[in-house]
């Protein structure tokens, strides 16, 4: 993808009679500056690319199961909550599973 991008704006460059981008960047100090901002507007739209990608290839779907009870004990209303996690998609270096308990204190009013 990065090919095409760099393909098309050599093209670009060349339709419109300017030199070779790294030969302009080196020769021509006064233009540097404008020839790095048109630069980056090529190269930004490479990185917004890959950083897509990037999370695309590192997206994580996990299935969570819980179960939560509400009970009293000594007057006091306390919510009991625990859970397993697995994953159905995950990166090689992701978490394989996952438990969770929590113990939640209750004040009605």
């Amino acid at each position: 993808m990065a090919s095409i991008f760099a393909i098309l704006a050599g093209l670009k460059h060349a339709k419109g009679g300017k030199p070779p981008y790294a030969w302009a960047l080196v020769t021509n100090p006064g233009r540097r500056a404008w020839l790095l901002r048109d630069g980056w507007k090529s190269v930004g739209k490479v990185f917004v690319l890959a950083i897509v990608i990037d999370g695309v290839n590192q997206w994580i779907v996990p299935v969570n199961v819980t179960y939560s009870k509400v009970t009293k004990m000594g007057g006091q209303l306390l919510s009991f909550t625990g859970g397993v996690r697995g994953y159905l998609e995950a990166p090689a270096s992701g978490p394989d599973w996952g438990v969770r308990l929590v113990v939640t204190l209750l004040y009605p009013k």
